[in-house]
């Protein structure tokens, strides 16, 4: 009877320091989208693309225009390393010398420090919306374009879930095991 429980215990613990250890990557992006509304051209605007690195481990963030606007957003960095739980606004100009809408955006791929910059394996990838109108041509349903939408995956309050579960598990088998011993 002993050796069951110390196994139970002994599994559940297991469990327990294996959800800790495998604690996915996650992203956030303070911001989500920017709608401009161009009036006239030539214009040079400036904006920011806030990140957070959410996890207890350093990242690196590479930030990627869509092709459709390569020509005419310049980020003021490309790649970033964040420390863990660092907030970061990197800045870019967007060069309109054309009258023309675009419904683009900007990729901001997060991975480890030690991952080259071709692999996709332990990376996360997030777009921010960026929507350019001439002449006032908003569209009505479109979000506001005061308001930043934020976009984050958080893993760490799964792990939370997950152990607390485990834990009221072993305790309920625990006594479960001692009730019927008890009843022998």
């Amino acid at each position: 009877m002993k050796t069951k429980i110390l196994k139970l215990i002994a599994f559940t613990l297991s469990l327990l320091v294996f959800s800790f250890t495998a604690g996915a990557m996650t992203a956030t992006l303070l911001t989500g989208a920017i709608y401009i509304t161009v009036d006239e051209v030539p214009v040079t605007i400036e904006r920011s693309i806030g990140v957070r690195n959410a996890n207890n481990k350093s990242v690196n963030v590479v930030f990627e225009p869509a092709d459709d606007i390569d020509d005419i957003v310049f980020l003021e960095k490309y790649n970033i390393t964040m420390e863990p739980f660092e907030e970061r606004f990197v800045k870019f100009n967007i060069s309109i010398n054309e009258r023309k809408d675009y419904d683009s955006g900007i990729v901001a791929i997060f991975s480890k420090p030690d991952v080259l910059q071709n692999e996709t394996s332990d990376s996360v990838g997030m777009n921010m919306k960026l929507v350019i109108m001439q002449n006032n041509q908003l569209n009505e349903s479109a979000q506001d374009p005061t308001q930043d939408i934020v976009d984050e995956t958080d893993s760490d309050s799964v792990l939370l879930y997950f152990a607390i579960v485990i834990l009221v598990i072993s305790a309920a088998s625990i006594m479960f095991l001692k009730i019927r011993r008890w009843k022998k």
